[in-house]
Parts: C-alpha cells; sequence; structure tokens
C-alpha cells in the first residue's frame, strides 16, 4: 500500500509517447505529457516528449526562474542553445540555465523521444548522495 507521501502515475509505454496531446493556442499539438500535476510534485516539472521525423521546436524559448534539464532516451536530432547547435543522439543530456534560449529538432528517421527536467535555478542544500539515508525497513521482495 502506497502512502499520502508517495505517488504514482503510470504514463504508459514509450512507445505511445507520440500519442500525448499538449494544446498551446497558436501552436500545433505538441506530444508531451507534464508530470507536475498527476505526481503533486512540489519542487520541480517533468515532461515526457516525443518528436516525430522532421518536427522540431517551432521557436525559441528560455525561462525567467528555472533550469531544464533535457535527457534524450532516443532517436537523434540537433539541438540550439545560444545560438550553438549540436548533435543530440541517446544519452545526450543538456542542461540550460534559465536565460538560455533553446530549441531542438528531430533530424533522424526514428521518433525522438526525451524527458524534460524543469527545477529552480538556486543551489541545492545538500548534494544528493549526502541527503540519502538508510532505512532500517527489509527489502520486500526478498525473502
Amino acid at each position: 500500500m502506497l502512502t499520502a507521501t508517495t505517488r504514482v502515475h503510470q504514463a504508459g509505454p514509450m512507445t505511445a509517447w507520440n500519442e500525448f496531446r499538449l494544446a498551446i493556442p497558436g501552436l500545433p499539438p505538441a506530444a508531451k505529457q507534464f508530470l507536475k500535476e498527476p505526481l503533486a510534485m512540489n519542487g520541480m516539472e517533468i515532461s515526457l516528449n516525443s518528436m516525430l521525423p522532421g518536427q522540431g521546436m517551432p521557436f525559441v524559448h528560455r525561462h525567467r526562474e528555472n533550469e531544464e534539464t533535457y535527457l534524450f532516451l532516443s532517436g537523434t536530432g540537433e539541438f540550439q542553445a545560444d545560438g550553438e547547435v549540436f548533435a543530440i543522439e541517446p544519452g545526450t543530456c543538456v542542461c540550460c540555465a534559465p536565460e538560455v534560449g533553446r530549441s531542438w529538432r528531430n533530424t533522424g528517421a526514428d521518433e525522438l523521444l526525451f524527458v524534460v527536467i524543469q527545477t529552480p535555478n538556486q543551489p541545492m542544500a545538500t548534494s544528493t548522495v549526502a541527503d540519502g539515508e538508510r532505512v532500517d525497513e527489509p527489502l520486500c521482495w526478498v525473502k
């Protein structure tokens, strides 16, 4: 049984990410699903994204306060950051400070699948390792 502080959302298989629809007035629908609301997150926004071959972000954008980290999972393309363009492929990770103008496109023959994590642009109080601690609880799957 899950607790009130653990939230789960089933977004479906990555092969169905291109079925997500985000409508923004004046733009074509995007295959994007935001997770902040379904997971009731407090400190970040995560989105699951799909771009078909030939598609691209139709404009350059930046943020006022939040940095964004892009994790590319499949496909190939190009990423533009502050007027510079570089190749993206599975395993490419890009972090943009709020003021960085950015855009990307799918230049390959396959779907471009990626995760975007948006967080406040401020130092974390502690590192991930320093913040973690072991819990004296047995693993449920170990008998």
